[in-house]
């Protein structure tokens, strides 16, 4: 079976690495192990309190990405691993990296997400939309993070913006990075089965 990869991006302080911690949180199961792969070294770091997660800070050139997490899956034996990729590289430089056949063999893409800051998304997709398009319409899960002093029109706002590059992708509107968690929870977009087995249902199907 195919390792799961999971990619978490946004620009740096938009929370991604909250938004790691507490996807952990909510879905980690005792059957899986988990790599955290961090391609930025971000103020807050991913959770050590479970035995079956690892994490990894790469720091190398993004073509020797590939060979590096061939050799995650066969030294670490993991079943998923999650990419935080920073929002200022260009995206299509990463899925060149996870289309290469040395990648491919083993992993398959599972979900993206991306996690936009309220205070300056609006200004970055209307100044830097080359960086921040393909990613944007690549992820089925958008979360605004900073929003618990924005006005309702102003989130609307920045939805409205969000759905024409991207129509399929669900979005959540959370405060602050203490409300991530019960963001994620609150969106039911994530459960456990009886069988303790992961799955979303954000591509309406069971991974």
């Amino acid at each position: 079976m195919k390792v799961k990869l999971d990619i978490v991006t946004g620009f740096l302080g938009s929370g991604k690495s909250v938004f790691i911690n507490n996807i952990i949180k909510e879905t980690i199961t005792k059957d899986e192990k988990v790599v955290v792969l961090q391609l930025e070294d971000g103020e807050t770091k991913i959770v050590k309190n479970f035995t079956n997660i690892k994490t990894f800070m790469y720091s190398d050139e993004i073509d020797k990405l590939a060979l590096y997490i061939s050799n995650i899956v066969d030294e670490e034996n993991c079943t998923r691993i999650i990419i935080e990729y920073n929002g200022t590289e260009p995206f299509e430089e990463l899925q060149g990296t996870l289309s290469k056949n040395i990648v491919r063999k083993k992993c398959k893409i599972n979900d993206i997400y991306f996690i936009a800051d309220a205070n300056v998304i609006k200004s970055y997709i209307l100044n830097m939309g080359d960086f921040i398009i393909p990613s944007l319409e690549n992820s089925n899960l958008i979360l605004i993070n900073n929003c618990f002093d924005k006005e309702v029109d102003k989130i609307k706002e920045i939805e409205t913006l969000i759905k024409n590059i991207n129509l399929s992708g669900h979005i959540l509107i959370c405060d602050n990075n203490d409300d991530v968690g019960r963001t994620i929870r609150k969106s039911n977009l994530f459960s456990k089965k009886r069988i303790k087995r992961f799955y979303m249902n954000i591509r309406g199907e069971r991974n």
